[in-house]
């Protein structure tokens, strides 16, 4: 078959219908498949297979489409190569086989999706733990902070301050303690309580008062208050 020089990179997926032809146009052999590289292997063997200088292709949408065609090919065109054409009732059965297959790719395509999703949320959720643990130990070894001595630096004047607007200005102050990334305004509400600090409720809205932040911290031993600034 010197001369003959086959493409198949355009046709791969794709279900078609070839025409194999001598150099005097003679049609030689009729084939269908999904395949071609494959389909084209397999006749490399035969004898009459070197007298081929033409391939033709005819494409079809699915495979059951290809296969009539070919059958009807065989049938009416009479290539000298084919056996006797498929019965109608074998070219049906092919058809069914054929759905049959195509089911079980579908099967096996979303078996194997579901496989991916379950292993990606295994893996988030491994790398959300690693994260965890992470947080953990950086909370564990990192220094102490006096949450008083901060509050006593971010409310400095004497206008009642609301809590739940207080972890923001700590996290402000310290962005890198993590202590502080997760404390709401009713952490911080109790911690104040359970140290004597009074805070006031005026229409649903807790408030620090200043001055008896001060109050407190002038009784811990050795405290110097933070002072608002004066007027000059």
């Amino acid at each position: 078959m010197t001369g003959l020089v086959i493409d198949t990179s355009q046709l791969a997926d794709i279900h078609v219908v070839y025409r194999m032809f001598d150099a005097t146009g003679r049609l030689l052999y009729v084939g269908m498949t999904g395949d071609l590289g494959k389909r084209l292997s397999s006749h490399a063997d035969k004898v009459w297979f070197l007298a081929v200088t033409t391939i033709t292709f005819e494409r079809h949408p699915n495979y059951a489409e290809a296969v009539l065609a070919e059958q009807e090919a065989i049938r009416t065109e009479s290539p000298l190569h084919n056996k006797v054409g498929l019965s109608k009732e074998e070219v049906t059965r092919r058809i069914q086989v054929r759905k049959l297959q195509r089911t079980d790719e579908r099967l096996r395509e979303a078996y194997e999706k579901r496989l991916q999703a379950a292993e990606e949320k295994r893996r988030r959720a491994e790398a959300k733990r690693l994260a965890d643990e992470e947080t953990e130990r950086l909370r564990r070894e990192q220094p102490p902070r006096d949450l008083m001595a901060d509050l006593s630096k971010i409310v400095t004047g004497d206008e009642r301050v609301r809590v739940t607007a207080i972890p923001h200005l700590l996290r402000q102050l310290a962005p890198t303690h993590l202590a502080y990334e997760s404390l709401t305004g009713i952490q911080l509400r109790d911690f104040l309580q359970r140290n004597g600090v009074r805070t006031t409720n005026t229409g649903n809205i807790r408030r620090l008062d200043p001055a008896d932040l001060r109050r407190v911290l002038a009784k811990k031993e050795g405290y110097m208050p933070v002072l608002p600034p004066t007027e000059p």
